[in-house]
């Protein structure tokens, strides 16, 4: 009964069950450990399992590892469907001085660093293209982010991502020029905006 009870509950949270969700079902992390042991679950991180027949999300198992990591830049524009581009590796961005696991894993995570105020500006959830809950920075936020550091992401990725949002109707200018002002970038951003526009 445990078995069915463990699998059930991980089939309908997307394939995930952490030892704290477990704890709540008065199953014991042994009993989890177990599982694995035989093969039900997999262990995909620290207090996390995944249901033999689901596959890992990779933007959420980030942020579960790394809970203050938001996804911007690059990653940002293609979960926002601003880019078509599949990033190689999953762009973070965290408060200065923050710590993780995550960062020794440079072929996988890429981060940038912000004071606390600028890290928290434009945090939105959105849903992973896996089902899961996902934090991740607005679209005004990410195009900032994007143009601030384009020669790192590439002139045409940015480019384009800035023509989507302009023909997009999930946009709102007014707030990307807020940004812009936060970031001292105002008028690059009106400059791209116009060429744009032009397109």
């Amino acid at each position: 009964m445990l078995k069915e009870e463990v699998l059930s509950y991980a089939a309908g949270n997307k394939g995930m069950i952490s030892t704290q969700e477990a704890k709540e079902l008065n199953i014991s992390p042994k009993s989890l450990q177990r599982l694995a042991q035989e093969g039900e679950l997999e262990r995909v991180a620290r207090g996390l399992y995944l249901h033999k027949d689901f596959f890992a999300d990779p933007f959420y198992l980030a942020q579960y590892r790394s809970p203050k990591a938001i996804y911007s830049h690059s990653t940002a524009l293609y979960l926002h469907g601003l880019s078509d581009e599949n990033p190689e590796r999953l762009t973070m961005t965290v408060p200065s001085g923050w710590n993780s696991a995550l960062l020794e894993e440079e072929d996988l995570y890429k981060f940038y660093y912000y004071k606390k105020e600028i890290w928290e500006i434009g945090q939105e959830e959105l849903t992973s293209p896996y089902g899961h809950t996902i934090v991740v920075y607005n679209k005004e936020r990410s195009l900032c982010d994007s143009i601030l550091k384009i020669d790192e992401i590439g002139r045409d990725i940015v480019t384009k991502a800035i023509i989507a949002y302009i023909r997009s109707d999930a946009k709102d200018v007014a707030k990307l020029y807020h940004y812009a002002e936060k970031f001292k970038i105002k008028e690059k951003v009106r400059i791209y905006l116009e060429v744009s526009y032009e397109v």
